[in-house]
């Protein structure tokens, strides 16, 4: 089932915020899974993205520390594996096997 929010934003014909970009970055996602397939380390698919991003000239920094607070208190650093057009988060992730978990619908 879709979000509330996706089905308004669908009726009115608009597009979820960043959505140009998103489908470029997922585009280039799914070259990288193509051409590596299943099977390697999380770094070998950031390596791989990161060379695909550059192709497609969108710019990117990678393992970029950030500082997070939360109501005032400064939590302390945490490291995102791809930050895209200084909009869009990255984080990588593998599995060995896909699960129930891995299966959300927006």
């Amino acid at each position: 089932m879709k979000s509330q929010r996706y089905q308004t934003l669908k009726t009115q014909g608009q597009h979820y915020p960043y959505s140009d970009l998103t489908q470029r970055i997922i585009g280039c996602a799914i070259k990288v899974h193509k051409t590596l397939g299943p099977g390697f380390k999380e770094s070998a698919y950031e390596n791989a993205s990161i060379c695909e991003l550059a192709k497609s000239g969108l710019k990117h920094e990678r393992q970029k520390s950030v500082s997070i607070s939360y109501k005032g208190t400064n939590l302390g650093r945490h490291r995102l594996d791809l930050l895209i057009e200084n909009e869009i988060i990255v984080e990588l992730k593998t599995a060995k096997n896909l699960n129930a978990g891995h299966a959300k619908i927006f």
